[in-house]
């Protein structure tokens, strides 16, 4: 019996924890969802602890946690010096996430150079055209539309020669390396602060910290 009634006390604590720790997570990917645009940490922070009162470290956790799981996702963006965060559209497919990510990272992606197969062709208006375009002939307009299909070719080709897009992947995924390690040693920068009972800006001279 009293085996059992162990059992069933470390049961329902381990069912606490986790249910805590889904209750910080919930918290954290809600108040993402309302954003309308990424939060850096410490707006997020902010952000969190105006809806439920948490120790820093617990909202960095539940976060990390949210990552793991594809809940969220963060970048570095160099303007900012920050690390921004949002919370990740179910229905978005891979592309897309990836192309809001690059976005937010500062980057653009060129178009690939390559020579149109078919003839360009603008989208016909449902509107009756108006007597002076009528008027142009046929083959000015042809010769006026390949132009402007040679201009957007020229530049497609100087963009392809400036950007390389495999070297722009290889770019985010160390961004998102260090990012990560960086998060880690504050985390750690944390906690020591909480046993030593100084705040982390005081770990940052006590070790000689400049993030800048």
């Amino acid at each position: 019996l009293r085996h059992v009634l162990n059992q069933r006390w470390r049961f329902e604590v381990h069912a606490g924890d986790s249910a805590m720790a889904m209750s910080e997570q919930d918290v954290v990917l809600g108040v993402l969802k309302q954003q309308t645009a990424p939060l850096t940490k410490d707006e997020l922070v902010e952000a969190v602890q105006s809806e439920k009162s948490m120790p820093i470290q617990v909202v960095m956790a539940s976060t990390n946690g949210l990552e793991k799981q594809g809940a969220v996702e963060h970048r570095w963006v160099a303007a900012l010096k920050a690390n921004v965060y949002w919370a990740v559209h179910r229905t978005h497919t891979n592309s897309k996430r990836r192309a809001s990510a690059v976005a937010i990272v500062g980057f653009k992606t060129p178009k690939s150079a390559k020579t149109l197969s078919k003839p360009f062709s603008t989208p016909r208006s449902r509107d009756k055209p108006s007597t002076a375009a009528a008027a142009v002939p046929l083959a000015e307009q042809v010769a006026t539309l390949r132009s402007e299909v040679q201009a957007l070719q020229t530049e497609a080709d100087t963009l392809s020669g400036l950007y390389d897009t495999k070297e722009l992947d290889a770019h985010i995924d160390n961004l998102h390396k260090y990012n990560e390690m960086k998060d880690l040693a504050q985390d750690l920068l944390g906690d020591l602060a909480v046993k030593r009972g100084i705040t982390v800006q005081d770990m940052h001279q006590v070790y000689d910290i400049d993030w800048d």
